[in-house]
């Protein structure tokens, strides 16, 4: 089993969560610190970008520790700007993407290799395991400290590749949700750092149809693991989880006989 693309899909997932959150603050909500001990988002962004540097630079060949990191500045406030801060974080995840792709050329052994994080000798799979696990637990805080700043005028960011529990190889959820080239993806619409532009009608589109329709045209259930439980939520509640602004019927007006047929035909199931 080839493993590497859903490593690759995950710091896809991850790094696309960071940044649609982000964008939904302004730079003092970015260097605003939850408690004293707390780190900003800021810092918490610095300090992933600096540990990717650091582990993906020459990643089969060199110690993840590079001599070059210091590690406890990281975490110290900075003069970075906005763009300066997000410049170095594209930079990093670009040695992310060589390294990974370095250990697609190597071959199916080369999770097996042994490399070394402070001297301490690990496979290339628990290497790559364990930076997963590290960028998914900063991402959880990136993302909880910014839906607190961003209060009521928060869009969850939903990575619109996953949305529908995409796997490796299947149809992005363009195709799946029957959407062409040049339609939105995403309800929030980033026109330059800090600032953003929520438009309904955007939303709509690009959360059409929903879980119960097309689970309904295929006669089961497509929503992966991670969408699933909303999905059954939503379908036991009789709500599509469209937006609107109706707070009966929250699904588009355009859609909501669909919606409805759809829910009676998958009542039960997933």
């Amino acid at each position: 089993m080839d493993l590497l693309p859903s490593i690759r899909t995950e710091y896809q997932r991850y790094r696309r969560l960071v940044e649609l959150a982000v964008a939904q603050i302004d730079d003092r909500d970015m260097r605003q610190r939850p408690h004293d001990d707390g780190n900003s988002i800021s810092i918490t962004i610095h300090h992933l970008t600096g540990n990717l540097r650091s582990r993906f630079t020459d990643f089969l060949t060199t110690d993840g520790e590079k001599e070059w990191r210091r590690r406890d500045a990281e975490f110290e406030e900075h003069d970075l700007d906005r763009e300066e801060l997000f410049a170095a974080w594209h930079d990093a995840w670009r040695l992310v993407d060589t390294a990974l792709a370095a250990v697609d050329d190597a071959g199916p052994d080369a999770f097996a290799r042994t490399i070394t994080i402070r001297n301490q000798p690990l496979t290339v799979l628990d290497a790559l395991l364990r930076s997963v696990a590290h960028v998914a637990y900063h991402t959880g805080q990136i993302v909880q400290l910014a839906r607190a700043f961003a209060g009521s005028s928060w869009a969850e960011p939903v990575d619109p590749a996953r949305r529908f529990g995409r796997l490796p190889g299947e149809p992005d959820a363009r195709a799946r949700a029957g959407l062409t080239r040049g339609q939105p993806t995403s309800g929030l619409r980033v026109r330059s750092f800090g600032k953003r532009e929520k438009s309904r009608s955007a939303v709509q589109i690009s959360r059409t149809p929903c879980w119960a329709q097309i689970a309904a045209t295929r006669a089961s259930c497509t929503c992966g693991p991670v969408m699933r439980p909303l999905c059954t939520t939503a379908r036991r509640a009789s709500q599509c989880p469209l937006p609107s602004a109706s707070s009966t019927n929250v699904g588009a007006p355009s859609q909501r006989s669909t919606c409805a047929s759809a829910l009676a035909t998958l009542d039960g199931g997933a």
